[in-house]
């Protein structure tokens, strides 16, 4: 059995020289290379870090180190790095037989509006460092264009990309989830987000798509979320053997940290929470709350049946409780006090 971990951005580096002009440029749509062949063996792992150039906390340029190490005995077998990474929330995934990220080219950090021949390309690389672009996001020509988002996800078993193409709110209409075929770079199932708005009028017409979730474990579900803001609205589960979808709306009060178990459906809730994103007004709401005795909640919430269990409570108000599924039946959470606990979904 392979296996990957992913390290935090604590790491900063010396920059790196300048990119090389005669790094390939995938046409639109277009896949460079074949499968890759470099996978782990059985009795191997990897672990990845991601380093960033500057410290920052938006975007920003970065690299990749790929160590792949003996599963017994953790002992190092060999590395490789990765230049010019995209860091930012989701900079990099990893697989059995390859490592996926966002690389940024003629990149100026000293510029938010990006020079010409600036471009954005996802690349995959094998386990003996190789790496091959596989497909253009973004560039910068006569003007700015972008393909797709820089969010994407890869199925467990390397079968499909996702993508976003468009936003919400986009001059041209365009929004939508796009599936394509790893091998071949075909569009294999496109979803409009209109069609699903135009479905679910009162839950999240003109909301924004975010990819928090991702694969089940088995690669047949990809799970993504609706959201304005903090607040989400619904969730909606894409079936990638029928083509098919279910969107599951949101209970009141789910906010971005809440935890989505995709095996189970179990979502946290902690009721009455809000978000203000300006600290002097959360304070205020945090004073008010506690003269009136108000504390907070903490709760499980199944999309698929409905069920409703109690986990925890503290007087603390508006106490963001940090869940973490450990296990399809195991729920962490923390304390005001920082003590981390174990809830048991019953079964």
């Amino acid at each position: 059995m392979v296996g990957v971990s992913i390290v935090a951005y604590v790491y900063l580096f010396p920059a790196p020289p300048a990119p090389s002009t005669t790094d390939p440029e995938p046409k639109q749509d277009q896949q460079i290379a074949g499968t890759q062949t470099g996978c782990l063996n059985k009795d191997e792992v990897a672990e990845i870090t991601v380093e960033r150039k500057q410290r920052d906390l938006g975007d920003s340029e970065g690299r990749v180190l790929v160590l792949i190490k003996n599963r017994i005995g953790n002992k190092e077998k060999r590395r490789f790095y990765a230049d010019n990474i995209r860091v930012n929330y989701h900079s990099v995934e990893s697989h059995g037989c390859g490592v996926y990220a966002v690389r940024m080219f003629n990149y100026d950090y000293s510029k938010t509006l990006q020079p010409f021949g600036y471009r954005e390309e996802l690349w995959t690389y094998d386990y003996t460092g190789e790496g091959n672009a596989i497909l253009l996001l973004t560039e910068k020509s006569e003007k700015y264009v972008s393909y797709y988002d820089q969010d994407f996800r890869v199925d467990p078993s390397e079968r499909y990309l996702v993508l976003e193409k468009g936003y919400a709110g986009s001059s041209d209409g365009v929004y939508d989830i796009v599936f394509k075929d790893l091998k071949t770079m075909e569009n294999v199932f496109v979803l409009p987000v209109s069609e699903v708005w135009e479905n679910n009028p009162d839950t999240i017409s003109g909301s924004s798509v975010g990819f928090d979730q991702g694969w089940s474990k088995d690669g047949r579900y990809f799970w993504a979320n609706f959201f304005g803001g903090a607040p989400v609205f619904g969730y909606i589960r894409i079936d990638s053997q029928t083509w098919t979808y279910e969107l599951f709306p949101a209970p009141p009060d789910v906010l971005g940290g809440d935890q989505l178990n995709l095996e189970t459906g179990w979502l946290t809730v902690h009721p009455g929470n809000v978000w203000f994103g300006v600290a002097e007004l959360f304070e205020e709401e945090k004073a008010k709350r506690r003269v009136q005795g108000i504390g907070t909640d903490l709760y499980l919430h199944n999309l698929l049946t409905g069920q409703r269990l109690f986990v925890a409570h503290t007087d603390e108000p508006i106490h963001y409780f940090k869940p973490k599924w450990l296990s399809d039946a195991e729920l962490e959470y923390s304390l005001p006090s920082g003590e981390r606990k174990v809830f048991t979904v019953p079964k």
